[in-house]
């Protein structure tokens, strides 16, 4: 939250909702095209998937391309545990979403009430020896790349 309400008045950054791109995927196109007119539309983004050039490995990925679905706005309700887990770990996340226009006011954390809290485990310990490795290496060839197309 506080990432955004830095960034949000960049002229190369936009925060776009996921409910709005549900409900309306072409006002938010539009909005896409009118901050970055460097961007050409192929298609509406309402006609999406219909003819959606989808690598193989992002459809695996994602299980599949579906249409835009409005009954998932509500989705975070099927996860209660997690939410209830998140809030724990986060406890000014109910001010955040009051801040972000997301809840009026805090009556949303009632749902959570008598409901269990689950978080995932194996994020706790972090990343092992190999994996921040593998990442710092990777990180440092990116950033070569990036610097020989600077000519540096």
């Amino acid at each position: 939250v506080d990432a955004i309400e830095r960034l949000q008045d960049h002229p190369r950054f936009l925060v776009i909702r996921y409910e709005a791109l549900l409900v309306d995927p072409d006002a938010v196109q539009a909005r896409i095209g009118n901050q970055f007119a460097f961007l050409h539309q192929k298609r509406p983004f309402s006609a999406y998937p219909d003819d959606a050039d989808v690598p193989a490995l992002a459809a695996r990925s994602l299980n599949g391309v579906r249409p835009f679905d409005t009954s998932r706005i509500d989705g975070w309700r099927e996860h209660l545990p997690r939410v209830n887990g998140q809030l724990r770990d986060h406890p000014g996340m109910p001010k955040d979403l009051i801040r972000t226009g997301y809840e009026d006011n805090e009556d949303w954390t009632t749902t959570l009430n008598g409901v269990d809290y689950y978080t995932q485990a194996y994020k706790d310990a972090g990343p092992g020896f190999l994996r921040r490795l593998e990442t710092g290496f990777r990180f440092w060839l990116k950033a070569q790349r990036y610097l020989r197309k600077l000519g540096r």
